[in-house]
């Protein structure tokens, strides 16, 4: 479960407008960096939490997840993504990457821009394609790892759903 990532449909009105923005599925993402350990990039920074976090708003109906793996990773890729997580942790959230993406998807701008970007701040599925550049994969070459969002990860043809 290592390196896995989980993908999340929220049900907030913030989730539900990221959604109609990307027209995806999915509207946040974080990555495992152990068996129940996860770290995210949210409103308040780059943080490590447990997998409980998200199974209680599930239990609730909150939120649906679904947990997706890189295929083909070898268990030195899995070490650099979980690393390169792990040291982002305390790192600030990327309101302004968040607004001009915003622009971006609302005004059908090629998604291989690179958007306005706070340098050591990140949105979640930022930081989770970072730490997939960083071992050396990409889930889609025509999308930069800054413009991706949660539905383009999960659509990748890297990755496999396993739950």
């Amino acid at each position: 479960m290592i390196g896995d990532i989980i993908l999340i449909r929220t049900n907030s009105w913030f989730g539900r407008n990221i959604r109609k923005v990307t027209k995806g599925y999915y509207n946040h993402v974080g990555i495992f960096v152990a068996k129940d350990k996860i770290v995210e990039a949210s409103m308040w920074g780059v943080k490590l939490v447990s997998i409980e976090k998200f199974n209680k708003q599930k239990d609730k109906g909150h939120i649906t997840y679904n947990i997706f793996r890189i295929k083909n990773t070898t268990d030195q890729q899995k070490l650099d993504m979980v690393n390169f997580a792990l040291s982002k942790v305390g790192s600030p959230y990327d309101f302004i990457q968040l607004f001009s993406l915003l622009y971006i998807f609302l005004n059908h701008k090629n998604r291989n821009l690179e958007p306005i970007d706070v340098p050591m701040a990140y949105i979640c599925s930022e930081l989770v394609a970072s730490a997939v550049d960083n071992a050396g994969l990409c889930f889609n070459e025509n999308i930069d790892k800054d413009c991706i969002s949660p539905t383009d990860i999960a659509q990748s043809q890297i990755v496999e759903m396993v739950e």
